[in-house]
């Protein structure tokens, strides 16, 4: 779809064949058997060593605020602390 190709259109069909051929023009098709190769990358700092125990845990459980909202994932206070 390029700027010297510009049209009205009328009916629905139209409509639906222009954005159509937009749409097949712009769509990739991506096959499960090849995998992309990508480029090795340098990082400019190392990710420290996630350190999870127990305490940790049941600290930010009984933190939580039970007047604040759950969040997507709808950890409910009430049922940690109880």
């Amino acid at each position: 779809m390029s700027s010297d190709h510009l049209s009205v259109t009328d009916t629905d069909e139209q409509k639906v064949e222009v954005l159509s051929n937009f749409f097949a023009s712009v769509y990739t098709d991506i096959s499960d058997d090849v995998l992309p190769v990508l480029e090795p990358r340098s990082l400019s700092y190392k990710m420290e060593e996630i350190k999870i125990n127990t305490e940790l845990v049941e600290k930010l459980l009984y933190d939580l605020k039970p007047s604040k909202s759950a969040g997507p994932d709808r950890p409910d206070r009430t049922i940690h602390v109880h």
